[in-house]
């Protein structure tokens, strides 16, 4: 059986969704009240992950942007030549 997203979506209205999200909203703060110690390894496992994601994106950024930097930099402007190539006769 494929997983038809549109089908399940669209098999509830929207009043059902806004009470299956509230329900679930509810479940997740008494779980959370009953459990604080797990709730709290869970959030500070949550917090370490989120911190070392972003600063894999900042630092995959500050690459990038060297990179780029360096393509700039080392490229010629438009007006200048590298020097005679093997296809030009000297004269």
């Amino acid at each position: 059986m494929p997983f038809k997203p549109l089908e399940i979506i669209r098999s509830k209205s929207r009043e059902e969704w806004e009470a299956l999200a509230r329900e679930r909203w509810t479940n997740a703060r008494i779980w959370t009240q009953e459990n604080g110690e797990l709730a709290l390894v869970f959030g500070l496992l949550a917090g370490i992950f989120f911190v070392l994601a972003l600063k894999l994106v900042v630092m995959l950024l500050v690459i990038a942007g060297l990179a780029a930097f360096g393509v700039w930099l080392y490229a010629l402007p438009d007006g200048q030549k590298r020097g005679p190539s093997s296809d030009e006769n000297p004269s």
